[in-house]
């Protein structure tokens, strides 16, 4: 997802609230489409809040971020659609692999701190994503 994250990130012509409706018919399928624009405002929005513009290049001066940080934050916002997405029926669980067991796990409940708590509102149990590389 990093690379997809990246992607969406240098391309500041595609706001994240212009994503469009996937109108997915599988519901669980739909649920985890939601919560991608939610993981994408989280990360982009971090990155914006530090004085980061979208448009800004990968490699940057001092000079260039001071002048960015000067500039009015312009934040992103997820799409109406998105929150209007039903959480799952029933209680969807995504594991992870545990290296020291070497076998994949899932998390126990939505009370663990590493639970993402942008799955969690779909009723998606599943640990938070790795979405801030900076």
């Amino acid at each position: 997802m990093r690379n997809e994250l990246e992607a969406f990130w240098f391309q500041p012509s595609w706001p994240v609230c212009e994503i469009p409706d996937p109108k997915d018919p599988d519901p669980e399928r739909y649920a985890i489409l939601a919560v991608i624009p939610a993981l994408l405002v989280l990360a982009f929005n971090k990155r914006i809040e530090l004085g980061l513009p979208r448009d800004a290049p990968a490699i940057f001066t001092r000079d260039q971020l001071d002048k960015w940080r000067a500039r009015e934050r312009e934040y992103e916002k997820e799409p109406d659609w998105a929150s209007c997405v039903p959480p799952c029926k029933q209680l969807l669980k995504t594991p992870h692999w545990n290296n020291d067991l070497r076998e994949f796990v899932s998390i126990d409940s939505f009370d663990d701190h590493r639970t993402s708590q942008e799955f969690a509102k779909k009723n998606i149990l599943i640990l938070q994503p790795h979405i801030h590389s900076i």
